[in-house]
């Protein structure tokens, strides 16, 4: 497996994957109207790639073969997960592990999206304090 930084030849497959993981994820994001959520929820995406770090774990011979990925940055005292994605096949295989190492700076991190399935416990062996805040992904 190899990590990369992102391309803008990934962008259509990382907002696909986060709109339909997100939407298909969470409870909270399916109470809202659909065209609603694709429509704002795209713009916001493409903000957050346009301004953060993204990594993707990919096939050590075909760059264009993606396992997953991370979208993250870092603020002055912490770190903000936005959305960490592994697809289903390539689950249970350290991706998402190797992918958090990466992204971990700061003691202290905030996630933006969350859901149902994720639990923050889990990012307790890469941060000391882990806290979601959703507001974080409209910041600047």
């Amino acid at each position: 497996m190899n990590i990369r930084q992102f391309k803008e030849t990934d962008r259509d497959f990382v907002t696909k994957s986060l709109l339909m993981s997100f939407m298909n994820g969470s409870k909270e994001v399916q109470k809202i109207n659909r065209d609603s959520y694709m429509n704002a929820h795209n713009s916001t995406i493409n903000k957050l790639l346009d301004r953060c770090e993204c990594l993707l774990a990919c096939d050590d011979q075909d760059d264009d073969l993606i396992y997953g990925f991370v979208i993250f940055e870092g603020l002055s005292k912490v770190d903000v997960l936005h959305y960490l994605y592994v697809r289903k096949a390539f689950r249970k295989k350290g991706i998402a592990r190797d992918l958090l190492t990466k992204t971990r700076k700061k003691h202290f991190v905030v996630i933006s999206h969350l859901t149902d399935e994720f639990k923050v416990a889990r990012l307790k062996g890469y941060w000391e304090k882990a806290i979601y805040d959703p507001y974080t992904r409209i910041s600047k």
